[in-house]
């Protein structure tokens, strides 16, 4: 068979057996180019919305899919398909290092059993595999999901941070384990449980120079993979540097001086009742430890992470502002903690506007960050650093086997 679906076009076998009890599909099924917004009409896939918190409740888009988990539709017929997609079009810009390619994937549906396994997609010089199980026999569904990230180039991958991709040779690997119930697919990750983890080997990281419409991920990058010049000035957070950077006359940001060698980094969360908590977040630089605190949350798609870095040597002004990440998934926002350099304080009986002399010195890197241990951190097993500040990081290589 060959032909158009929307605007992807198709070619392949399919047979159809009605013998059975149910209809059964078989077929082996390839597009030169897929495109996206055909591949979830197919499968039932939209984008969902909610009231917004403004007047007049206008729609926000949502990041996670709502499509519905109905026993009855699942269990109308049996399928087989297997789909491959050279390219996939409607997913990042045109020539983008982002954008997926090479879509290979086996689809399974028996008796109300949904499974998606195996299915894997090239992905800024890595690839990305899962495999997702969906049990409809009887409601709320349950839904299984494994999303793995092959060794992947953070170049390409956090380009859009402002990281270099050309001086940028470190690696990043990633993989989300959730399972939940629901009448939906937004439902079950709404109500999952499970575990979220990105591990970043030792490798070296390159900076972008920054344009006036990145100045959000130039304040996120900052905070976490801040360099240290030769001259000792935090190019990546310090005050005078980055503003004099920003205005364009703090020099060439394509120079050796702006790049750091990663030691490590963890980035996780655990995930109760659709709400993912960081545990840990702990990036290791040569010039910061990096550390973070928060939450998101898988019902109402909303953000609320904090961002500190603290730095291995004294510095005067050389400490990043910490960092703050709000908004939802679909549309985050990143913005620098703000500082109040004067409060209101009370001399001789009189209440004035004085200097906080504690945030005026907040600038000062005082030399405390003291660097994790790197295989230990990977490993999942707690340093007595880790361990002094809070709750042991869970194993990493566990999330990630």
């Amino acid at each position: 068979m060959a032909g158009q679906l929307g605007e992807t076009d198709l070619s392949g076998s399919l047979t159809l057996d009605q013998r059975g009890a149910r209809p059964r599909v078989v077929a082996s099924l390839a597009s030169g180019a897929l495109h996206l917004a055909d591949g979830m009409a197919v499968l039932g896939l939209r984008t969902a919305t909610s009231p917004s918190d403004g007047e007049g409740r206008q729609p926000v888009a949502s990041l996670l899919p709502d499509a519905t988990l109905s026993p009855e539709a699942l269990r109308s017929f049996d399928a087989v398909v297997d789909y491959k997609a050279e390219q996939i079009e409607g997913v990042g810009d045109a020539g983008s290092v982002l954008k997926p390619a090479h879509l290979a994937m086996r689809l399974a549906l028996i008796d109300g059993r949904f499974m998606l396994s195996p299915a894997s997609v090239d992905l800024a010089g890595g690839f990305v595999s899962s495999d997702i199980y969906i049990d409809a026999r009887s409601a709320p569904a349950l839904a299984r999901y494994d999303i793995r990230l092959s060794p992947t180039p953070m170049g390409p991958l956090l380009a859009g941070w402002g990281l270099a991709p050309r001086e940028t040779t470190a690696l990043a690997r990633g993989r989300i384990q959730l399972s939940g119930r629901g009448e939906t697919l937004r439902e079950t990750l709404g109500h999952a449980d499970g575990r979220i983890a990105l591990v970043l080997p030792a490798g070296r990281v390159g900076m972008a120079r920054a344009s006036a419409s990145e100045l959000d991920m130039t304040n996120l990058r900052a905070a976490m993979f801040g360099t240290r010049s030769g001259n000792g000035v935090d190019s990546g957070g310090g005050m005078f540097w980055g503003l004099g950077q920003r205005l364009g006359i703090g020099g060439d940001k394509a120079g050796a001086d702006d790049a750091t060698h990663l030691n490590c980094g963890l980035i996780a969360f655990s995930v109760r009742d659709g709400l993912a908590t960081a545990d840990p977040i702990l990036i290791d630089t040569d010039g910061h430890v990096v550390t973070g605190r928060g939450e998101f949350d898988l019902r109402g798609e909303r953000l609320d992470l904090r961002l500190q870095a603290q730095g291995k040597s004294r510095e005067w002004f050389g400490r990043p502002a910490p960092i703050l990440i709000g908004g939802t998934l679909a549309a985050p926002t990143v913005l620098r903690e703000p500082v109040d350099l004067f409060r209101p304080q009370r001399l001789f009986g009189f209440s004035m506007m004085l200097p906080d002399v504690r945030a005026i010195f907040g600038f000062v890197d005082p030399d405390e960050a003291q660097a994790p241990a790197c295989g230990t951190l990977l490993r999942g097993g707690a340093t007595a650093d880790v361990a002094a500040a809070g709750p042991a990081p869970k194993p990493a290589e566990l999330a990630l086997r």
